[in-house]
């Protein structure tokens, strides 16, 4: 416990945060703390503010990983298989965004979840339901405009078909044209030789 403590304040996490209940907002909290902190780990091995940090807190030296961090919070296969991928997801959503940090300018409950519910009975759960509504739409969307491209790029196939088809019959009936002229002319001088 103590290791746990020394890390998490030579992190700046508070010490309270792990012990939060897990509503969907704590649980990003925490989400956005283990990842704020992935960076600064890499370099414990090397630091001698680390080691100055655990001599103050009594603790003999450690150099932790990632992993030893995520498991103050969540156990490393939920963190991986749950919150990794639908807080990452939830975050190129910038309503989403916006309600799991609770800002004064999120949208409301009903606004974002179609739903009135108590913010703490929301869970990882709902966020993951959510996303998936939200990628049927895009896909649906993408397919769409997907869909509009395709048949503006027939239009204009078809157009050039026409076109060259067009030009084709043209060249073919001045053939005709010339032939017919032809035709006329020898005549004319059959007739006029007679």
């Amino acid at each position: 416990m103590v290791q746990k403590e020394a890390l998490l304040t030579f992190l700046g996490i508070s010490t309270d945060l792990h012990s939060l209940p897990p509503t969907l907002r704590n649980t990003y909290m925490k989400y956005k703390a283990l990842i704020n902190a992935s960076k600064p780990m890499q370099g414990l091995r090397s630091s001698q503010e680390w080691t100055h940090h655990l001599d103050e807190h009594g603790v003999e030296h450690w150099v932790p990983v990632f992993v030893d961090l995520v498991n103050v919070f969540i156990a490393k296969s939920q963190f991986y298989s749950s919150w990794k991928g639908s807080f990452s997801r939830a975050q190129k959503h910038p309503q989403m965004k916006s309600w799991l940090d609770a800002n004064s300018d999120a949208e409301s409950d009903s606004e974002i979840w179609a739903e009135i519910k108590d913010a703490d009975n929301y869970t990882i759960v709902d966020l993951a339901e959510w996303l998936k509504r939200k990628d049927v739409v895009k896909r649906k969307r993408s397919a769409v405009a997907s869909a509009g491209k395709k048949s503006v790029v027939k239009q204009e196939k078809r157009k050039k078909e026409r076109k060259a088809s067009s030009e084709e019959s043209d060249e073919s009936s001045d053939g005709k044209k010339l032939k017919l002229k032809l035709k006329v002319k020898t005549k004319s001088k059959k007739n006029s030789s007679e």
